[in-house]
């Protein structure tokens, strides 16, 4: 499954959480490794953004969840697929409410050709609901973690 995961994840690794959530960011990884799901990640989006920031980090969970991410993951394109960004991206029809803070997953999402959208926003989730032409099949953080059997 190719699946897009929103900043939360990232938010997470770096510790903005709490310890719980950036050492449940670890297993998220380390369970990515071991499945044959996919992350799709847009270049040059806030995501990407805040996954080199956390490269730079220097506290000690920050930088064993950097080490297995960028190791494991970021560097294994059989785990992740990075698309660019493109220069002009419009949204479908059925997806123009979307905040312009999510383009960049929905972005992800269709050049991507996900199967799947992670994230905390409710309102995002209504909107993919909703939309017929694409149909973008979104989740809440804390269901896709109930899946991979990892306590949210």
């Amino acid at each position: 499954m190719r699946i897009v995961i929103n900043d939360w994840l990232i938010e997470d690794a770096l510790g903005n959480n709490g310890e719980h959530r950036q050492g449940r960011s670890l297993l998220v990884f380390e369970k990515l490794t071991l499945r044959e799901d996919v992350l799709v990640v847009l270049e040059n989006s806030s995501w990407t953004r805040k996954a080199y920031l956390m490269w730079t980090k220097k506290d000690l969970g920050a930088r064993r969840v950097s080490k297995m991410f960028m190791g494991s993951v970021w560097e294994d394109s059989s785990n992740c697929q990075r698309i660019p960004k493109l220069e002009s991206f419009e949204l479908p029809e059925s997806l123009l409410h979307v905040d312009e803070d999510d383009h960049y997953l929905i972005e992800a999402y269709l050049n991507g050709n996900a199967d799947l959208l992670v994230t905390t926003d409710d309102q995002l989730i209504e909107f993919c609901k909703q939309s017929k032409d694409p149909i973008v099949v979104a989740i809440h953080r804390d269901d896709f973690l109930r899946s991979w059997n990892i306590a949210p």
